[in-house]
């Protein structure tokens, strides 16, 4: 009896050692598969800026590997599966998954087609983001410019060209009246704009030509010095020349003017000392030409 349970004790201790060592056999054998056919490491990754859209690409795995991209920003780590090397996520920074103007640490590693086994990440890179504003999409109808929403644009800059200078205004709305501009042959373009430094603008819309005719305002004052013979007149345009007109019946064309811009209102300054007489009333106006039309009555130059 007593050796029939040494017997019996001995064969669970050898079962229980076969099964002890199959299993060790089994797992290093799973291990060892896992390692053979674990992705290798993930190469480089680089940042792609296309017009108003943004790429991360991965180099070109060697065999038939899937993507995942990793983006890390303040402890905060967020993942991208991707079939393409090539992975569109401008739609994260709308969306606000990705910050705009935020420093990321990107990788990539490769992982095998069934989802399950991923490689090491690769090299790190170090990136910031600003979006591009679509262009907007102008028409031109009846001497009015329009044109639609542009998704983040806080403002819209029409360019328009005076001769050799290039000039522009804005505007919040979605049209603008082409009578707003110098009157002239003008060359006009809108691009979208944001208040956000993240946000850049955009490439200019469709160039137009049109005959532009527009009605000048009046001066809003004129003050003359008559010590330093300086007329100094408020305006809230630019204009290239002004006529100044005395109580005698005189007429002064005047078209050497200097400016500065202050507060939304141009200040406008012509020497008179060539014209100045004691004692005489003075009047002015903006010049007027074919398509530059006045029809207000001229300012009074209070000294």
């Amino acid at each position: 009896m007593l050796y029939n349970r040494i017997v019996s004790k001995k064969k669970k201790i050898i079962i229980g050692v076969s099964v002890g060592v199959s299993l060790a056999v089994i797992i290093a054998v799973i291990v060892l598969c896992l390692v053979l056919l674990r992705p290798s490491e993930g190469k480089n990754v680089s940042v792609i800026l296309s017009g108003e859209q943004i790429f991360v690409q991965a180099d070109e795995a060697d065999e038939d590997y899937t993507y995942r991209f990793r983006f890390v920003s303040n402890g905060e780590e967020r993942l991208y599966d991707s079939s393409s090397r090539t992975l569109d996520i401008t739609e994260e920074f709308w969306q606000g998954n990705l910050r705009l103007g935020e420093n990321y640490t990107i990788s990539v590693c490769y992982v095998d087609s069934a989802g399950v086994l991923a490689g090491d990440y690769g090299e790190e890179i170090i990136s910031s983001f600003a979006l591009k504003l679509a262009s907007p999409n102008v028409s031109l109808a009846d001497g009015i410019l329009t044109w639609d929403q542009v998704r983040g644009a806080d403002y819209y800059t029409i360019y328009f060209s005076v001769g050799d200078e290039l000039q522009s205004m804005a505007t919040q709305e979605l049209s603008f009246e082409l009578s707003a501009l110098p009157g002239g042959e003008r060359s006009v373009v809108v691009t979208s704009c944001s208040n956000n430094a993240n946000y850049i603008e955009s490439q200019p819309s469709t160039q137009f030509t049109a005959t532009v005719i527009h009605e000048i305002p009046a001066f809003n004052s004129a003050f003359l010095n008559p010590t330093t013979c300086v007329l100094t007149i408020g305006s809230s345009e630019k204009v290239s020349a002004i006529r100044v007109m005395d109580n005698l019946g005189g007429s002064f064309l005047i078209e050497q003017l200097d400016y500065e811009y202050s507060n939304g209102t141009w200040l406008i300054m012509a020497n008179l000392r060539a014209i100045y007489q004691s004692g005489t009333t003075y009047t002015v106006q903006p010049e007027a030409d074919e398509f530059n039309i006045y029809s207000s009555s001229p300012t009074r130059v209070s000294m």
